[in-house]
């Protein structure tokens, strides 16, 4: 409905988002390569953070139990960039080469 009222479609005002209230919107990119963490290895990705959280780059975000292993250690997925994690995968079963973890790089506003 904003969208309409920003375009003339619509009368009203806008009220601002939660987000926008609090000052707890983020800008981010997901450019570079460094932002997409993908898996080595097929299996159950546990995730050990939330979508939002704020990492620094190398941060564990989740883990990657191997089906052909099981005897092994988990693969960590971590951040590949400081930033926010703003994707992981969206089901338990994941697939070797499947990006597990995206992280944004977090931008000034003024950019």
């Amino acid at each position: 409905m904003a969208a309409a009222i920003r375009n003339g479609q619509l009368d009203g005002s806008i009220e601002p988002i939660d987000h926008h209230r609090d000052n707890s919107q983020l800008k981010v990119e997901m450019v570079d390569r460094a932002c997409f963490t993908t898996t080595p290895v097929s299996g159950h990705y546990e995730p050990m953070l939330d979508c939002g959280t704020r990492v620094s780059a190398g941060e564990l975000v989740g883990l990657v139990h191997d089906f052909e292993r099981i005897d092994a250690p988990a693969w960590p997925a971590r951040a590949g960039v400081d930033g926010v994690v703003i994707s992981q995968a969206w089901g338990a079963r994941v697939r070797q080469g499947q990006h597990v973890v995206v992280t944004g790089k977090i931008l000034d506003w003024l950019d």
